[in-house]
């Protein structure tokens, strides 16, 4: 794995052919928007890149998304950018002990354009 580290929270970058972006929501400013290619894939109280790696060859955006609060860690994600296909978003599905759920289950979220 080859791999920069891209703490970043709020604001754009080209990455891998496309435009990434977290900014907050035009209406109210208080949730983070994550996009890809003018595309809003993603919606939380906070979201942020941690790391940019590259997994077998494929190149990865890996964040953390929060609803705010301390109760609960924020949920991991995996943006992907396999050659030749759309870009994928897995999402970790919960991360609160407090939901009575199994803490490690990931959910596949394909992007369409």
């Amino acid at each position: 794995m080859v791999h920069r580290t891209a703490a970043a929270s709020g604001g754009e970058l080209r990455a891998f052919g496309h435009d990434i972006s977290i900014l907050k929501n035009k209406v109210d400013q208080t949730q983070d928007q994550l996009s890809v290619d003018g595309k809003v894939i993603h919606t939380n109280e906070y979201v942020s890149f941690d790391e940019i790696a590259a997994v077998n060859g494929t190149p990865v955006i890996v964040g953390d998304s929060s609803p705010s609060g301390n109760a609960c860690d924020a949920n991991p994600f995996v943006l992907s950018f396999p050659p030749g296909k759309a870009p994928r978003l897995w999402v970790r599905a919960f991360s609160c002990p407090n939901e009575n759920r199994t803490p490690d289950i990931f959910l596949k979220e394909s992007l369409y354009w």
